[in-house]
């Protein structure tokens, strides 16, 4: 099964600047004495608009999308996924540039489809804590530690959502109706089809199957057996097929191992 992550560029950026911003004002407003020196370091913690910081965040951006990557390592299993997930992330952000990349990872069939966007919103958790840390390292080593540990924290989250759910129990379908095809169905007026067989002789008998939810296609669960044993009923290479015995008539009856009322009837007669 595949699932695609929807993450957006310009988002992942905007809450990286923002978290940054929220930092710098809160540790200037903590300084009473408003010193040069504090303006300006309160200045540097922010991620701003110029080209120097989006230059560095883009390249950050990249960066841990494919640090991402490694950690969904199993379940990314082409290089044009790399392709389809990364070609846009360095472009500078402009109204002609595609924001949302998808990461494409190919799951389990027990992988829990509810958990898909909680994915999504743990991988662009953990890409945004790993700028940030990157972002502070240099300026406040202390404050990049917490980041870093928060990365690693989204990082198990990431993992358990992988857990695969348990087992289904697989759901058959019994047919409520059969059709015979071979010999041919009885003629307008007649019952059930009659036919005429030597002794020594092998006639092939199929049939089709229905179901009441016409969507599914049912188990074959059909049984095939004679009333008298002047004919002898049984599957030769996956074929159902009654041979002749000696000289008699007996009604073969075609029935469902799981429903005796459903069935269908021919009159066999050896000569």
């Amino acid at each position: 099964m595949e699932i695609k992550l929807l993450l957006s560029k310009k988002e992942i950026l905007q809450r990286v600047k923002a978290k940054s911003h929220f930092k710098g004002v809160a540790d200037l407003a903590a300084n009473s004495a408003k010193t040069t020196e504090a303006v300006r370091f309160t200045y540097n913690e922010q991620a701003g608009d110029d080209p120097n910081s989006d230059f560095l965040l883009l390249s950050s951006l990249r960066n841990n999308v494919d640090r991402f990557k490694t950690v969904v390592a199993d379940y990314i299993t082409t290089f044009d996924d790399y392709e389809v997930s990364a070609n846009n992330i360095s472009d500078t952000l402009s109204e002609t540039t595609e924001d949302v990349f998808v990461i494409n990872l190919v799951v389990s069939d027990r992988f829990n489809k509810a958990l898909t966007q909680p994915l999504a919103d743990s991988a662009s958790a953990y890409i945004e804590n790993n700028m940030i840390y990157e972002w502070y390292l240099p300026i406040d080593p202390g404050v990049a530690k917490n980041y870093y540990e928060a990365a690693a924290a989204t990082e198990l989250s990431i993992q358990r959502c992988f857990i695969k759910v348990r087992p289904t129990t697989p759901t058959y379908r019994y047919p409520d109706s059969i059709t015979l095809i071979s010999p041919n169905p009885p003629q307008q007026g007649s019952d059930i089809p009659s036919l005429s067989i030597p002794i020594g002789q092998e006639q092939e008998i199929t049939y089709s199957l229905t179901a009441e939810d016409k969507s599914f296609q049912p188990i074959d669960d059909i049984v095939i057996s004679a009333g008298e044993p002047c004919v002898r009923c049984g599957i030769k290479r996956g074929k159902w097929i009654v041979r002749g015995m000696y000289t008699g008539s007996t009604i073969v009856t075609i029935f469902s191992r799981h429903d005796d009322q459903v069935k269908t009837q021919l009159r066999i007669k050896v000569v």
